[in-house]
């Protein structure tokens, strides 16, 4: 049987266990290029997690940084103003772009840039919106970090 190809395929990345080896992954700094005060921590929180739910989290071996390059909210739906606001419907978008490398940081393994999104419906109030914002910024930042470790 003969069997030719290109070699190549269709693929994202090989994903952070294959890169990793099986090695411990930590968390390390996240910069924060965004006007979201608060996305480094929720972008390095998300990563954490997503890092333990593989088994990959630990001291050692090698660290998971890199950036939140942006954030925003713009509206999607808007209709005739009631009660003097006329958004139905936001949307929160980050990008993010991951690094992996020795634990030194001296050798760079892999890089993946993501970007998600999260719809979410204003409150009653400018409190209840941001909440809202906020936990769509979450959602979207625990997709961001999946994608990046399935990237890498």
């Amino acid at each position: 049987m003969l069997v030719s190809g290109c070699g190549y395929a269709f693929v994202a990345g090989r994903g952070l266990a294959s890169v990793s080896g099986g090695r411990p992954v930590r968390v390390g700094a996240f910069q924060n290029d965004s006007s979201d005060a608060d996305a480094a921590v929720s972008l390095a929180r998300a990563t954490g997690r997503a890092l333990a739910a593989r088994g990959l989290a630990g001291p050692g071996g090698l660290s998971l940084s890199g950036e939140v390059e942006a954030v925003a909210s713009f509206p999607v739906a808007v209709s005739a103003p009631v009660q003097n606001q006329n958004v139905q419907l936001w949307r929160a978008t980050v990008r993010v772009r991951f690094v992996l490398s020795d634990a030194a940081g001296a050798r760079v393994l892999a890089r993946a840039t993501v970007a998600e999104s999260e719809d979410y419906r204003p409150g009653a109030d400018i409190e209840a919106t941001e909440a809202a914002r906020k936990l769509a910024l979450a959602r979207a930042f625990e997709r961001c970090a999946e994608d990046g470790l399935d990237r890498l």
